[in-house]
């Protein structure tokens, strides 16, 4: 029962807070922020996925000597 309940809980919540984010996103200073935040996090994971490849591909070299 108690666990049944925490699913619903967490549905309920995960809800609510996609319904926040939708009525917040109604703002045109509120999108503006969200699209320059999502533009900076590619930026971002572009130069993570960069430095991990590159250590990865090092690591390969290393152990195939």
């Amino acid at each position: 029962m108690v666990i049944e309940m925490k699913g619903v809980v967490q549905i309920i919540l995960g809800l609510a807070f996609l319904v926040l984010v939708l009525l917040a996103l109604t703002y045109p200073s509120w999108l503006l922020a969200t699209i320059k935040l999502i533009q900076g996090g590619i930026v971002l994971l572009l130069a993570l996925a960069g430095v991990v490849l590159l250590l990865i591909g090092l690591s390969d070299l290393k152990s195939n000597s």
